[in-house]
């Protein structure tokens, strides 16, 4: 488990992202250009998303858990 996401694995990728608990923190660029994600849901535990996280991503919906 981590609490910093600093890059997203690339392997990992889809069309649906879902963050695991353990993340607290999306650092600078973590989703930086990932074109084939479409959604991603966050949970209530996220504390920063650091500038540019997801810049380049084509996200459509970026939902949220409690």
């Amino acid at each position: 488990s981590c609490e910093t996401l600093i890059q997203y694995p690339a392997r990992l990728v889809g069309k649906n992202v879902s963050l695991p608990a353990s993340v607290k923190n999306i650092g600078y660029g973590a989703f930086m250009n990932v074109t084939d994600m479409e959604n991603v849901t966050l949970h209530s535990g996220i504390s920063y998303i650091g500038s540019k996280a997801f810049e380049g991503s084509k996200k459509r919906i970026l939902s949220s858990t409690s």
